[in-house]
């Protein structure tokens, strides 16, 4: 991959992951609360949060199905992709 591209989707997971820590910390959860309402590790979380992992399709409706962030499914499928890969 060249750099450009390393940096782009670099760029992109950091977006994505803080839009979860602030929509986390929006909802006065922990790293923890939230990793056992996705039923994921704190590890997961904190990759997520930190731009190491993407957070997959799936994982963004298990937050709709659970209501984590009382927000719909288009609203999060906006949040998370639509406006990070713009």
């Amino acid at each position: 991959m060249t750099e450009r591209k390393m940096n782009s989707s670099n760029n992109r997971l950091y977006h994505m992951g803080n839009t979860l820590r602030n929509f986390r910390k929006h909802k006065g959860m922990t790293i923890e609360q939230l990793a056992e309402a996705l039923s994921v590790s704190t590890r997961m979380i904190y990759n997520y949060e930190n731009g190491k992992n993407i957070i997959s399709l799936e994982t963004i409706v298990l937050m709709y199905e659970r209501n984590i962030f009382e927000r719909t499914l288009e609203e999060l499928v906006d949040s998370f992709i639509i406006e990070i890969f713009k």
